[in-house]
């Protein structure tokens, strides 16, 4: 009896350390199985984080080129509008004041605009036995002074130079290399007086204004009769 009791016994513990064992081997393999997905689920976030970032910078791309795109077509409007503009003033020749640099015509020959004063020439007609050759001036910035100069004059179409022997503001007579107060935007008439060329002077090769820096010409200009 006690033998068989004692086999029954050992039966029921052998069994229980094989259950135990299974029950070890399952534990441990739900465990690697739990671990894995784990792992899967946070490389998966991560992932998903690393391609919303990837997507916002994108968007962000996006919106600086069509910004950039925008100011582009808005610089361009304006490079037209201003080419435009330069048509339309195409009449008006503007040059630096540098000794040495002069007004050239362009379509109105007889209009010159130099360090923002305007010059138009009336014309040059003879006076007896004398040449006068009259502009206005304009000056197109705040009120100053402007110097003309007695070397200014012209040469004549046989290559003759000549300088004016009187200059006249309005009517008065200015002396050698005057100032001469100009308001702003009202035109001043000056007048040179080339004396006794009348007679063998027709036409005139070179018109000259000289001032302080710069000089500002007409060219071919004709002398009309009284």
């Amino acid at each position: 009896m006690s033998d068989g009791h004692d086999m029954s016994s050992a039966k029921v513990q052998s069994r229980a350390t094989i259950w135990s064992a299974l029950i070890g081997s399952a534990g441990v393999v739900l465990a690697a199985w739990i671990g894995v997905n784990v792992g899967r689920n946070q490389g998966q976030d991560k992932l998903e984080k690393v391609l919303e970032i990837r997507d916002r910078e994108v968007a962000a791309l996006k919106h600086d080129l069509a910004t950039q795109g925008a100011a582009l077509a808005k610089l361009q409007d304006q490079l037209q509008a201003a080419q435009g503009r330069a048509k339309t003033d195409s009449s008006v020749v503007q040059v630096n004041s540098k000794p040495g640099v002069h007004a050239e015509p362009v379509s109105e020959p007889n209009e010159k605009l130099v360090s923002n004063y305007r010059f138009e020439l009336r014309g040059c007609r003879a006076e007896g036995s004398n040449i006068v050759c009259s502009f206005f001036i304009t000056n197109l910035e705040g009120d100053r002074d402007f110097e003309l100069s007695y070397q200014s004059g012209m040469i004549d179409s046989a290559g003759e130079p000549h300088q004016a022997e009187r200059i006249f503001a309005g009517r008065e007579l200015l002396a050698s290399n005057a100032d001469i107060h100009l308001v702003t935007g009202v035109p001043t008439a000056i007048s040179f007086r080339f004396v006794g060329l009348a007679a063998s002077v027709r036409s005139i090769a070179l018109l000259e204004v000289k001032s302080r820096g710069f000089s500002v010409q007409w060219r071919s200009v004709q002398v009309a009769n009284a």
